[in-house]
């Protein structure tokens, strides 16, 4: 009954001591799930990124609440989103094969 019931939740990083303990993401994360596959060719630019998080019917604040998913560079004021270490480690562990 346990496997059921956590069969939605992955575990993204996972260290043997109790300092650092395992952290999980859920795999129902429509908003996430749906940046993620948008950056699945690496670079997401600031428009295109709002303009997934306005058809995923999300806030505009979502971006800045989750900034540790992202590595975010600014060039000639043009500024571009890619995955961080963290984000990259639940992409992987969340995409449904």
């Amino acid at each position: 009954m346990d496997d059921f019931l956590s069969e939605k939740r992955v575990t993204y990083k996972r260290q043997y001591t109790e300092s650092h303990p395992a952290q999980q993401a859920s795999t129902a994360a429509r908003v996430r799930n749906a940046v993620f596959s948008a950056m699945k060719d690496g670079v997401i630019t600031e428009d295109e990124l709002n303009t997934i998080l306005q058809t995923a019917q999300a806030s505009p604040r979502w971006a800045s609440r989750n900034v540790d998913l992202f590595k975010i560079t600014e060039e000639e004021g043009l500024r571009t989103y890619r995955l961080s270490g963290k984000g990259s480690r639940i992409f992987r562990s969340t995409q449904t094969t």
